[in-house]
């Protein structure tokens, strides 16, 4: 009887998170469906389309792929890959910076790399613009006493 209840509670855990629910019956992890909307949450704002810190961006997979000044972002498995290095904090500075992923997040983009990292998605098609990255709106606020020359 404690074997069914575990099983069941491990199988409603993996009804929970689709993408490693996927990863642990055999299926491939979408780039398109499971790490994409990762990468624009996380990572977009500093390795975008036009603005891509450390080389890196992450604009579309061919970019991803290459890597950024520290060289190419993926080996054969994931624990040899710079790019999961980083998001495990291996190497630093750890990303995304003044975070983490989740461990269900994480999970996914393992798999996905010892997957070969394989795209879903044209190559060179850009899969986060500049215009996914959110936009914060200052509200310009008037003076109320007149400013002094310098």
């Amino acid at each position: 009887m404690r074997k069914i209840g575990v099983s069941l509670v491990a199988g409603a855990v993996l009804l929970l998170v689709p993408g490693v629910a996927r990863a642990q019956a055999g299926g491939a992890i979408s780039y398109s469906k499971d790490i994409v909307p990762i990468l624009k949450e996380n990572c977009a704002k500093c390795h975008g389309q036009k603005n891509f810190q450390g080389g890196l961006s992450l604009a579309t997979h061919s970019a991803t792929v290459k890597g950024g000044k520290g060289g190419k972002s993926f080996e054969a498995k994931a624990e040899t890959s710079r790019f999961y290095k980083y998001l495990t904090g291996e190497l630093k500075p750890k990303m995304p910076i003044g975070g983490s992923l989740k461990p269900a997040e994480m999970q996914k983009f393992k798999a996905w790399i010892d997957a070969g990292a394989k795209a879903d998605v044209a190559p060179d098609q850009v899969v986060i613009s500049d215009t996914a990255i959110p936009v914060i709106k200052v509200p310009k606020i008037a003076l109320k006493v007149p400013m002094l020359p310098e």
